[in-house]
């Protein structure tokens, strides 16, 4: 009887240790909860949102020689370490690499061998038509292992992005992208 208890005992830990380690290994690896703080990403999201980020294609990006590349407009969690602090942003993919980037009069553009007389990345998405005018000044050329992001609050102050203090992103850099939003209920969106 001792036998028995001390078995099921055993196989009851097992259990919980195991179900423990699947949930940290999925969260470490493939999806994990985020918490938007602040308003960088408005209109789009909203300060207090609870969002599903999707890590496997960042994670498998990661321990290859190039790294995941986003699509442009995918909203995706980068890491920026500022001293000996890590932070986590979230944050719109506008430039992919090798483009080069213009920020002018109020508008982004978008230059490649694809549109070599520019493209507004704007124009051609959903979310642009609720966006404000872009704040400043500013050209640079997109390295081939780096991405230009932004924040959905354009304005003077609105967002720390690419335009800024974070600069251009490393694809190493990229903890995942924006899968879905869980809260507010009533605003639930798959991306």
């Amino acid at each position: 009887m001792k036998n028995n208890n001390i078995k099921k005992l055993v196989g009851s830990v097992s259990i919980i240790i195991g179900t423990l380690l699947v949930a940290l290994l999925l969260n470490s690896f493939v999806i994990q909860a985020y918490e938007v703080d602040g308003m960088s990403m408005e209109p789009t999201l909203k300060s207090g949102d609870r969002l599903v980020i999707w890590k496997l294609k960042s994670t498998i990006g990661k321990h290859s020689s190039i790294g995941y590349v986003p699509k442009r407009g995918d909203i995706v969690v980068i890491s920026h370490t500022a001293g000996l602090e890590k932070i986590s942003y979230i944050k719109r993919v506008i430039g992919l690499p090798g483009e080069r980037v213009k920020v002018s009069a109020g508008k982004m553009t978008i230059y490649n061998s694809r549109y070599p007389g520019g493209l507004d990345p704007d124009d051609i998405t959903d979310y642009g038509k609720y966006l404000e005018s872009t704040f400043g000044e500013l050209e640079i050329k997109v390295g081939k292992n780096s991405i230009f992001v932004v924040g959905d609050n354009r304005l003077k102050g609105g967002s720390i992005d690419s335009r800024s203090d974070l600069g251009l992103v490393d694809l190493k850099s990229i903890e995942g992208k924006l899968s879905l939003r869980l809260y507010p209920i009533n605003k639930i969106k798959r991306f």
